[in-house]
């Protein structure tokens, strides 16, 4: 960190106090408990949805069953490096801070519980597998409103934008389901933003019109495609805080911006 205001002598009305700063820094972080082997859990019996299940030992019996994930011994812990630069600034006397920072990481052996064959035994598994890259800014204020004494008005803000891209996937990995159905799905693709959806489209001509066919319905796509991101533009939120003598009263506004939401209950109904 570089303190600018110390090296120059900085000091007026409008600047304070003014940091740059930089850091470099690798952590880990290990695979979830029970991920490198095979186990048994306690039996369950499933109800119907009206009644419910029986869990073992039960009825003087005891029960045990295969987990459905597939041990792997060949895990190991995945790595995130990160760089960072900011700057730390105080303005007007104290009035005003201000707090810039951009980071861009990457995350090697990403743990991801993967599918795998249900002929196997199994229908999951945990691996390395793949390349994550998160990179974005972040933005902070606070200001002093007014002080009277008594009585006082401080406000805070904060401002974030990101994009976390999967740069690539394990050998043998073309896409891993996070969450959805057949029909629309939530996905790890190398190319891709993290959890990018995925689903049915209307074909495109080669100016981007959709295709009718001869009934004047839309022609669908045979292939599904990438139809939103559930990231967000950004993100904000704005916090003031009201203090009467021992007494404060605060009200917060969250804000984000963009995204895609799939809301499959809205496809039943439409």
């Amino acid at each position: 960190a570089w303190t600018v205001t110390e090296t120059f002598d900085i000091k007026n009305d409008i600047i304070d106090f003014a940091k740059l700063r930089a850091s470099w820094g690798v952590v880990g972080n290990d695979a979830p408990l029970f991920a490198t082997t095979s186990y048994f859990n306690v039996a369950t019996n499933g109800g119907d949805g009206f009644i419910g299940g029986t869990v073992f030992p039960g009825f003087g019996a005891t029960a045990f069953e295969r987990s459905t994930q597939l041990g792997n011994n060949q895990l190991v812990p995945e790595e995130t490096a990160t760089i960072e630069f900011g700057i730390d600034m105080d303005l007007f006397e104290g009035k005003v801070g201000l707090d810039v920072t951009y980071y861009d990481a990457e995350t090697t052996d990403q743990i991801i519980s993967v599918q795998v064959p249900a002929s196997t035994g199994f229908t999951n598994l945990i691996q390395n597998a793949g390349v994550i890259s998160n990179k974005g800014w972040e933005i902070q204020a606070d200001w002093s409103v007014m002080d009277r004494g008594d009585f006082k008005w401080d406000m805070a803000a904060n401002w974030t934008t990101y994009e976390s891209i999967v740069e690539e996937l394990a050998p043998g990995l073309e896409t891993i389901s996070l969450a959805g159905f057949t029909s629309t799905s939530s996905r790890v693709v190398a190319g891709e933003p993290f959890g990018a959806i995925y689903g049915s489209a209307f074909q495109k001509d080669a100016q981007g019109r959709t295709l009718i066919d001869a009934n004047g319905y839309p022609i669908q796509d045979p292939d599904v495609q990438v139809v939103g991101d559930p990231n967000p533009d950004w993100t904000a939120g704005i916090r003031n805080t009201f203090t009467y003598k021992d007494f404060s009263v605060s009200a917060l506004i969250d804000i984000r911006q963009g995204g895609d939401v799939w809301c499959g209950t809205c496809g039943i109904i439409n």
